[in-house]
């Protein structure tokens, strides 16, 4: 008895940091998804689930945040600006933006901190919900709509009101007041999109910002932009070389997906784009030298092959998914490999097995 005892504890602890269940696979795709199909979408807050997709378009599994408890996270469910997802820069956890309050509570996006705490909440590549940050009382009386990170643990947040930073164990601080929609960070820079004033991707500040007061310099001028993401696809170009965004206008004409390439000298220009299509959401997987752009609107989701650095875009978009009756998809991200056990954990778990067997021996 004592022996199984013993092997039990000795297994429990050899599984230090490693997933527990339904972990996501590499390579496949998470979708924020608002409501759960049984009613029509409203202003109200909703329930958000986070869809697992194969990069051809198959649900592998769904994972529903909490509505109750430490971690209640919900969303507006008419609000298409919201959801905008972000993986970390290491790219070990999922950011998922929304509002700490119950479902049906009214008129979310518009309703103050105090009510409806702005956070971000995050979910490890187990698939499991690791915790939620508040930024306290900042983004009142307007939507939060992404957040990025570095390290899932120091966050950003973006909405209607301005950007924001939560670092670790300290208070909130606004960092700019610009009306802005979706983060990314890329090549150790905070960048953000805004459709207001002059529209584009713009950096915030230099490098990863922490202060109030940071302004933002434009880089690509796009009309009413949503998501973007970066990529490098050139071996002679420093750093990231494209950018893909995805714009959602009043005229499907000027509504798709744009691409914008660097030049050596650091000079962005555009390289054309695919029209005719509202997208909100965007992210992309690199191989080879080609990007695979996926998109999301409410209903759809899309993907397209990019062959290339400086490669003017044309085609046409391919559905791959489309949302259930009752649902909105939002934002979306590729996932990366679930991060093995590291060597700290495993020699923790070496020390906590052999100070136990010392005291079986003790008492022995």
């Amino acid at each position: 008895m004592k022996f199984h005892k013993l092997s039990a504890l000795v297994l429990a602890l050899s599984t230090v940091g490693v997933a527990q269940a339904a972990p996501f696979t590499a390579g496949n795709l998470l979708i924020e998804r608002v409501g759960t199909g049984t009613s029509p979408l409203t202003n109200a807050a909703t329930a958000v689930i986070v869809d697992e997709y194969t990069t051809s378009g198959t649900l592998v599994q769904s994972v529903a945040l909490p509505t109750s408890g430490a971690n209640q996270t919900t969303t507006s469910g008419t609000a298409t600006s919201e959801g905008l997802l972000n993986l970390s820069a290491d790219g070990k956890t999922l950011l998922v933006p929304g509002y700490s309050a119950p479902v049906g509570t009214a008129t979310i996006a518009s309703s103050t901190a105090t009510t409806a705490p702005r956070e971000s909440t995050q979910i490890s590549m187990a698939g499991t919900v690791v915790n939620s940050v508040s930024f306290g009382g900042l983004l009142s009386g307007n939507n939060i709509r992404s957040v990025a990170s570095v390290d899932g643990v120091n966050i950003y947040g973006a909405g209607g009101n301005g950007i924001v930073y939560a670092p670790a164990g300290g208070a909130a601080v606004s960092l700019s007041t610009t009306n802005a929609r979706a983060l990314e960070i890329a090549g150790n820079q905070l960048y953000y999109s805004t459709g207001s004033g002059t529209n584009g991707i713009y950096a915030l500040g230099t490098g990863l910002p922490t202060t109030a007061g940071q302004t933002g310099s434009l880089i690509a001028a796009v009309t009413n932009p949503y998501a973007f993401i970066f990529a490098d696809l050139s071996s002679t170009v420093a750093g990231v070389d494209t950018l893909f965004v995805a714009a959602d206008t009043t005229v499907a004409s000027t509504s798709g997906l744009f691409k914008f390439t660097k030049a050596a000298n650091g000079t962005w220009s555009s390289s054309g784009s695919i029209l005719g299509t509202v997208l909100r959401g965007l992210t992309a997987s690199v191989t080879d030298g080609q990007a695979t752009v996926f998109a999301t609107n409410d209903t759809k989701l899309f993907s397209f092959l990019d062959t290339g650095y400086g490669v003017a875009l044309s085609g046409s978009l391919t559905t791959l998914a489309t949302a259930a009756p009752n649902t909105a998809f939002r934002g979306l991200e590729v996932t990366t490999a679930v991060p093995e056990p590291t060597s700290g954990a495993i020699a923790l778990a070496g020390l906590a097995v052999a100070g136990f067997v010392a005291r079986r021996r003790k008492a022995a």
